[in-house]
């Protein structure tokens, strides 16, 4: 709800799914005041390579195959300026040393120079191609990361857009369905019209007819069988 409120269409789900096809694992650390339980600072990260394994691994070789990739970091205007966003950064930046992983975080243009002010500097190498997946983000790292060993996913791209193509084709024909179903209801209610007004014709022909040759036998055959031939029409039509 926090995400949604500051970035609007983040969707943890999705993004979970997202980054697992590649081994990588989702994470949130948040500041939460222990009385109302809101939440006042929160970030997101990505564990890349294997962290998880919890074990400390030694540089012997000067290279790194453990990263952890800041994804989000926001705080609420009204719990701005208490250090929160810093000391969640520094948890993450103590989980990178202790597990000797490189530190990056994704930024949005607007962001950068806030976490260049953090020691920050801009990523140009060939891991952005696994761990910079949006358009519109630049890739940051920590000037203390060692070489790192890492595998660009495989037609990353274009998996993602065949993915986006059938959510897009599986919205159409849910919508083509509703119209379907609304198609369809229009019909049987103006078939219920039909053929009430044909039922209501025949009565009042018969009754009209019944009337009249009763009293003065002034009503036509060929009358009464013009009011049941309309009468069909309209329950065909």
């Amino acid at each position: 709800m926090v995400l949604n409120d500051e970035f609007n269409e983040i969707d943890p789900g999705k993004s979970w799914n997202k980054w697992s096809k590649i081994g990588v694992q989702p994470y949130f650390v948040a500041v939460v005041d222990e009385n109302s339980n809101e939440v006042e600072s929160i970030l997101t990260f990505l564990m890349d390579g294997d962290v998880e394994t919890g074990g400390v691994l030694f540089d012997n070789t000067g290279r790194r195959t453990r990263r952890i990739i800041i994804d989000y970091l926001t705080t609420p205007e009204k719990y701005q300026g208490r250090g929160h966003a810093s000391r969640l950064l520094n948890v993450v930046i103590d989980i990178a040393q202790r597990h000797n992983s490189n530190l990056f975080v994704v930024a949005l243009e607007e962001s950068c120079p806030y976490w260049m002010s953090k020691s920050f500097i801009l990523e140009q190498g060939e891991i952005n191609k696994r761990l910079n997946t949006f358009p519109d983000t630049h890739l940051l790292k920590l000037p203390t990361n060692l070489p790192d060993d890492f595998i660009i996913p495989p037609n990353g791209d274009e998996e993602d857009e065949d993915e986006e193509e059938e959510e897009e084709e599986e919205e159409e024909e849910d919508e083509e369905d509703e119209e379907d179903e609304e198609d369809e209801e229009d019909e049987e209610e103006n078939s219920d019209m039909q053929r009430a007004i044909a039922a209501s014709i025949i009565r009042g022909t018969c009754s009209s007819s019944s009337s009249s040759i009763d009293s003065s036998n002034r009503l036509a055959d060929d009358d009464l069988a013009l009011a049941h031939a309309i009468a069909a029409s309209l329950q065909t039509s």
